[in-house]
């Protein structure tokens, strides 16, 4: 009598080989657009909290004192610049600056504004204006990988879109 074996063709093999490289390949690049927006996420939100920041410390009317002379010097206001990406303030005739701090980014990140701006100036309570910031009437949007993400609008507010 003979005994048969049992064993997987290699047909069968084959197959479920193609089916596992096939859920593998859809699980990749489910991860790889996953952490792309994960990414992407963290710099709109670290943008957001610079932005809000530097509202924050022209509406306090902050300097460094040690730069400002406190009789003479009145701040300007705080900027948010683009190129390159940082945070800084300025005050008195001149003016002089302070308080500099360079953002990072992914490099994968581009951002863009609408209308184009170069920065975005944050002014004092005092300033003249009545604005919050020096920005157009509508006030500017933030583009995040081409994708418009937040809004800063003339009275310095900074806003999910």
């Amino acid at each position: 009598m003979s005994n048969p074996k049992s064993a997987f063709t290699l047909i069968e093999l084959i197959i479920v080989m193609a089916i596992m490289g096939i859920l593998m390949t859809i699980g990749l690049a489910s991860y790889n657009s996953f952490n792309r927006d994960r990414i992407t996420r963290k710099a709109v939100d670290d943008i957001r909290t610079y932005l809000r920041m530097v509202g924050s410390r022209a509406k306090n009317n902050e300097k460094d004192t040690t730069v400002c002379n406190t009789a003479t010097d009145t701040l300007n206001g705080w900027y948010f610049d683009f190129s390159p990406l940082r945070i800084y303030a300025a005050c008195g005739a001149g003016p002089k600056t302070f308080g500099e701090k360079q953002i990072s980014i992914p490099t994968e990140i581009t951002l863009a504004t609408s209308p184009i701006v170069s920065e975005i100036l944050f002014y004092p309570p005092t300033h003249s204006s009545g604005n919050q910031t020096d920005l157009p009437a509508g006030g500017v949007i933030i583009l995040v990988n081409g994708v418009e993400e937040l809004k800063v609008d003339p009275s310095g507010n900074v806003s999910n879109l």
